[in-house]
């Protein structure tokens, strides 16, 4: 196995584990999948405010965003992936 399959496997296992690990101290080990995904989405929509506040005024966007904007914008998003 080469190292970088290696490093994909054990960095899937360790989000995995986390995933397991959040969801058991948010519904209190009764596996209530529904409310925490409902409760994550909350979450980062929370956190997504204080970003807006600080960045939002220096993105400088107009309302019809022109199609070079509508691509770096959904490039960035999808640059992460899985």
């Amino acid at each position: 196995m080469s190292s970088a399959a290696a490093l994909t496997w054990f960095a899937r296992h360790e989000i995995r584990l986390a995933w397991r690990e959040w969801l058991a101290m948010m519904t209190a080990g009764r596996w209530k999948k529904r409310s925490a995904v409902v409760g994550l989405i909350v979450f980062a929509a929370i956190m997504h405010l204080p970003a807006y506040a600080v960045i939002g005024r220096f993105a400088d966007l107009q309302a019809p965003l022109d199609k070079s904007t509508l691509i770096v914008i959904t490039a960035t998003l999808l640059l992460p992936g899985p």
